[in-house]
């Protein structure tokens, strides 16, 4: 009847009566919460629907369901309302909240999984902080020992091929991105920013007596100083001394010059006292406990040869190991560039010449080196004295580092091909003038020219080449063949003594001849 129709078109939430609209399918789109309390007429059948006026079933007078098209009249036919959707006098529907359409409705969903994963977040992270600490002992939910407290004492064991402790990690040195055959050992439980190797200590018996080195000026170049340094040591063996620096001074120059680059003084005293044995006195208090402090200049200390040599000449191998020793720490240790100093400026990256010339590839490149020093002709003579000691060529051979002398160590080890880099100290233009004219060497060769004094870096490329060609006479040569050598490389890649026979060259020295003070001093 039409009061029927009056009353559900009046209870209804959309045209039908029955909170559907005919635009839309049924489910829950743009549908609204709402509270009714209106007397209302259950429909008993779908045949109370067929026989609804028009006005009451909402189709803007166009007549009975017949005028409908197909489709919209089969849906209009097929409703019928949910039991759970009863409406009585005085009865409150609740209708499902609004949602967002389709278009909006993967952005809503994104957006709650992002709040789901981030309170799973702070659940874990609540979890691992509060209940962690009561459930494992402390320890929280790791399955392995926590990192200890930093503990900066040195482990006394060997670096190279030591016995590796069940807590401890062996891995293989790469000086500037290029790996060598020396292996250290770490502890993997200490952060990576604090990692250190674990290095065997440095002693020798001291009484209360100190060797100081003072700022009273360098000696030389860099492989003078370095042997200034090694010297040192032996002197300090020799007396029973402890081996100190003053914190400005020629020794420390020397040192950072290499490595040792830090970003706390207190930290650079620590780490030379722990992995050298040197003391770095920063003020007088610290020379009151000793009964004696005597002083040598580096010039004496690079001449200083133990009066124990005169007795037995083979006395350099009980103090090899540890000149051994201090120039691995110091390449160990070499520096990037990210620290200071002893006098407040940035540490020099020695690295930087390497990257300069390989970049992204200076760790799969290999190249070879050549030194070349003439010294305003000082060099000859040395090479002349050092010949009669170990009968090497020195016309053809590493005075003039002539083609045919550089194709001889080359071409047997497949470095031909490979770059040819050439560091000199340009006072000898015959030198790079005969390479660059070599149809096989001049399109491969660089040249770093005018080098009277090498800086880290230059050492470093030197170091980490796969082939060395120096002059034994040059003190700088015998640096890098002595810091190869204490890096594991092998002596069949350090050429510098060389002799000719007949038409063939051959290696008359070992690598005995690096550390020996009779021959390279």
């Amino acid at each position: 009847s039409s009061s029927s129709g009056d009353l559900l078109g009046l209870a209804g939430g959309g045209a039908d009566g029955f909170g559907h609209d005919d635009d839309v399918e049924d489910g829950w789109d743009f549908e609204e919460v709402s509270l009714v309390s209106r007397p209302v007429s259950r429909v008993s059948s779908t045949s109370d629907l067929t026989t609804m006026t028009a006005p009451a079933r909402g189709l803007g007078g166009r007549g009975d369901l017949s005028s409908l098209p197909p489709t919209r009249r089969r849906r209009q036919q097929g409703r019928q309302p949910p039991p759970w959707r009863g409406r009585r006098w005085g009865e409150i529907e609740w209708r499902r909240p609004f949602r967002l359409p389709g278009r909006f409705r993967a952005l809503d969903q994104s957006h709650q999984t992002y709040r789901r994963a981030y309170n799973s977040c702070i659940v874990a992270t609540l979890f691992v902080l509060l209940v962690g600490p009561i459930t494992f002992g402390g320890h929280g939910v790791a399955t392995r020992r926590q990192p200890p407290g930093f503990n900066f004492k040195l482990h006394p064991a060997n670096t190279v091929n030591s016995y590796v402790k069940s807590d401890e990690e062996l891995r293989q040195f790469q000086l500037c991105g290029r790996y060598t055959p020396l292996t250290y050992r770490i502890d993997p439980h200490v952060p990576p920013a604090r990692q250190r190797p674990i290095l065997e200590p440095i002693t020798w018996p001291t009484a209360n007596r100190l060797l100081l080195l003072r700022n009273d000026g360098h000696f030389g170049h860099i492989g003078n100083q370095v042997n200034s340094l090694l010297h040192a040591y032996d002197y300090a063996m020799d007396h029973q001394m402890e081996l100190g620096i003053l914190f400005h001074s020629w020794a420390m120059d020397t040192i950072q010059t290499i490595a040792y680059e830090t970003d706390t003084y207190d930290r650079l005293g620590r780490d030379l006292y722990e992995d050298l044995n040197i003391i770095v006195i920063r003020n007088q208090t610290q020379l009151q406990g000793y009964t004696e402090v005597h002083s040598e200049s580096a010039k004496k200390l690079y001449f200083y040869s133990s009066s124990n040599y005169t007795n037995d000449r083979d006395m350099w191998t009980k103090k090899m190991p540890t000149h051994v020793s201090v120039l691995r720490r110091l390449f160990l240790r070499h520096n990037r560039g990210y620290g200071y100093v002893h006098n407040g400026l940035r540490a020099e990256d020695t690295c930087s010449s390497v990257h300069q010339y390989f970049k992204s590839k200076s760790g799969q490149m290999r190249y070879t080196v050549i030194h070349s020093e003439y010294q305003g002709g000082k060099i000859k003579p040395k090479l002349e004295l050092l010949s009669k000691k170990t009968m090497i060529t020195v016309e053809q051979g590493a005075m003039y580092m002539h083609p045919f002398y550089i194709r001889s160590i080359l071409k047997p080890v497949d470095m031909l091909e490979r770059p040819i880099i050439l560091i000199s100290d340009g006072q000898f233009p015959a030198v790079e003038r005969n390479l660059l004219a070599d149809p096989v060497i001049g399109p491969r060769l660089m040249i770093l020219s005018n080098r009277e004094s090498l800086g880290g870096s230059d050492v470093n490329l030197a170091v980490g080449a796969d082939v060395f060609i120096g002059n034994p006479a040059s003190v700088t040569s015998g640096l890098i063949a002595r810091a190869r050598h204490s890096l594991g490389i092998d002596y069949r890649y350090t050429y510098l003594f060389r002799r000719k026979v007949k038409k063939r060259w051959m290696t008359v020295c070992t690598d005995e001849c690096f550390w020996n003070p009779w021959v390279l001093g």
